[in-house]
């Protein structure tokens, strides 16, 4: 797993368009930006984040993707997102969470997987689609993509565009890749919720922590920690935005003692 970074990116400017027409295609393909960092050049990690603020105003759609018909494309009802492009744009959000440490970046993360992600295949994974529309209510309702390949937003066994598939099954390995990090000052940071198990070294003692929640179904995590002997292990974990208190926060796990971590929803009263 990829450390963790405790500073934060500087914010992008409002309407600032940052870098040039040829670094946008380097943002949109690449999933690996950590690997074109080199020491102490903090400014190409900063390109990145601003590159990201400027999509997530100008591109983004609802379900998390960005407008991506093989073209990318201000916001629309009529435009869509390749298959590709949700997988390679989900990885982009979480080499940010493992390169910065920043919530917000699993936040965005979640919002793409349980949204866009689940709508690229069916649910028998023998199906999926080239493209998605985020009001599509039929595949047969025409559409103003860059490509005018309507006929992409239909689910098929065997689809012309075979990246999509092989995209499509990368969708939850990635995820359980990402869903535990390694902080530089130690211990574990859990950024991604799932259930799993994950196992390293406390010294020379063997632990693993299992992990159980319903997540995003239910608002409960529950932790457990198995060791040969008593031990305890300190790790970090993401709040939700969507949280009254969101962010990265502290816990001490002890051996055969489980932890609830409960993410309460904000409550809103309305006086009509």
């Amino acid at each position: 797993a990829m450390s963790l970074v405790a500073s934060a990116a500087k914010p992008a400017p409002k309407k600032a368009r940052p870098g040039n027409q040829r670094q946008t295609r380097v943002v949109v393909t690449t999933t690996r930006p950590e690997r074109r960092l080199a020491p102490g050049e903090r400014r190409l990690l900063d390109n990145v984040v601003q590159w990201q603020a400027y999509f997530d105003e100008t591109c983004r759609q609802p379900h998390g993707a960005l407008v991506s018909d093989e073209f990318l494309g201000m916001t629309s009802s009529s435009r869509g997102t390749e298959t590709c492009d949700v997988m390679c744009d989900w990885a982009l959000r979480c080499e940010l969470l493992s390169a910065t440490g920043l919530g917000r970046w699993g936040d965005d993360a979640e919002r793409n997987f349980f949204n866009a992600a689940p709508a690229t295949v069916s649910r028998d994974f023998r199906c999926h689609c080239y493209f998605q529309v985020p009001n599509m209510v039929r595949r047969e309702q025409p559409y103003t993509f860059s490509t005018g390949k309507t006929h992409g937003c239909r689910m098929s066994h065997n689809a012309v565009t075979k990246c999509c598939q092989g995209n499509t099954n990368r969708l939850l390995p990635e995820y359980i890749r990402f869903a535990w990090l390694r902080p530089q000052e130690g211990g574990l940071a859990a950024a991604l919720w799932c259930p799993c198990d994950v196992s390293t070294k406390v010294g020379e003692t063997e632990v693993r922590v299992r992990v159980r929640t319903d997540y995003p179904f239910g608002d409960t995590v529950r932790f457990v920690l198995r060791s040969d002997r008593p031990l305890e292990l300190a790790i970090r974990y993401r709040v939700p935005g969507w949280c009254p208190d969101p962010g990265l926060k502290s816990a001490t796990l002890k051996s055969g003692e489980p932890l609830e971590v409960v993410f309460a929803p904000p409550v809103v009263r309305r006086d009509d």
